[in-house]
């Protein structure tokens, strides 16, 4: 994509290259956390010897409370703000790891799915409508583009994340490890992003704007 002044990359990162890293690197915490959680149920499952067909069940759990709050997210998103439905969803994800990492039967683990399964519902489409609210008016795809990658770097992260601690130190501590990047995803989304939609869902545009980390934590809070 070539465009006045360079090419859509190049003009990315010389102009938004804050709004880069304050979106991507949500993007990359929020998907380790995400996936983290899909390899790390199914083995503290497997840990506790349940049968394959149980293990299946305790996955089902979380995902069947997951796919009931899709739509709940959006309303939440549309009606109050992006973060009234991603900071409770990635702190009740990281609650359910807690408690994953402290089941020792069947019953806590279902309950760690349960609770997972609800923070990943609540926050259904919020990584794309963040990205959307942040993307520049002269830079779009190159913006999402570039967030996409970082969050698939988050995908193969988190996996990696919790066989190499697992292998290190156990399950329960994989299970915390991940439990602290879903913390660190609610601390960044509070201190570094901010409300990127406003009340009511009316998204504001980046526009040309070039800010640096550090420079403004929130540039999109609302007043």
């Amino acid at each position: 994509m070539e465009v006045a002044g360079g090419s859509g990359f190049g003009l990315l990162m010389r102009r938004h290259r804050g709004v880069v890293a304050r979106c991507g690197t949500a993007g990359f915490l929020i998907m380790a956390a995400r996936e983290g959680r899909m390899v790390a149920l199914p083995l503290v499952g497997i840990s506790l010897g349940l049968s394959p067909s149980s293990v299946g069940g305790l996955v089902a759990v979380g995902t069947g409370a997951d796919l009931l709050l899709f739509p709940f997210a959006g309303w939440i998103m549309d009606r109050y703000g992006r973060l009234w439905a991603m900071v409770p969803a990635y702190s009740l994800l990281g609650l359910g790891l807690g408690l994953l990492a402290l089941a020792e039967g069947p019953g806590l683990a279902v309950t760690a799915g349960a609770v997972m399964g609800i923070g990943n519902g609540l926050s259904s489409g919020s990584l794309f409508t963040m990205g959307s609210d942040m993307a520049p008016d002269d830079a779009t795809a190159p913006f999402l583009g570039v967030i996409t990658v970082m969050s698939d770097a988050g995908r193969i992260a988190g996996p990696i994340l919790v066989g190499v601690v697992a292998r290190a130190a156990g399950l329960g501590w994989a299970s915390w490890a991940v439990a602290g990047v879903a913390a660190l995803a609610v601390l960044w989304l509070l201190a570094v992003v901010g409300e990127t939609g406003g009340r009511g869902g009316s998204a504001p545009s980046v526009g040309t704007t070039s800010v640096d980390v550090g420079e403004d934590a929130r540039p999109f809070e609302n007043p």
